[in-house]
């Protein structure tokens, strides 16, 4: 329960910041040969 809390507040205080976390993501799935 406390990851999830933790999870949800930090979205709510900077939405901003997960967006940049998902494109490095997606860069490094794309990175990775198939």
């Amino acid at each position: 329960k406390d990851g999830i809390g933790v999870s949800v507040g930090v979205e709510i205080v900077e939405p901003e910041s997960l967006e940049r976390s998902v494109g490095k993501i997606r860069r490094i799935v794309d990175l990775r040969p198939r």
